[in-house]
């Protein structure tokens, strides 16, 4: 439910759009087990502006494809609110929406 503002706005005066924090300011690696199902990769940053565009369509289609259950079994209310941030997103592209919570 928390709004990440993840994705860039391009070039713009200071103080005009919200900020947004540098592509990639962070990385744990923790690949390097005997298991590789035990290791995993976690990243912090943001995306660049003409990406994010791109993203709402692409995540939106793929999270079915992968198994996502976007119908899921969750309270009605809950559903609602899902199905808006996509709707949002698709209408008014990745800075607001469900991109824009990701």
């Amino acid at each position: 439910d928390d709004t990440i503002n993840g994705v860039g706005w391009g070039a713009h005066l200071e103080g005009e759009l919200p900020p947004v924090g540098p592509t990639i300011t962070g990385l744990i690696d923790h690949r390097d087990t005997p298991d590789v199902k035990d290791g995993f990769v976690i990243e912090e940053g943001s995306l660049a502006g003409p990406v994010g565009a791109a993203l709402v369509g692409m995540l939106g289609a793929a999270a079915p494809l992968s198994g996502v259950d976007v119908a899921g079994p969750r309270p009605v209310e809950q559903q609602l609110a899902y199905d808006a941030r996509v709707v949002e997103g698709v209408l008014h592209g990745p800075y607001r929406g469900a991109l824009n919570h990701t």
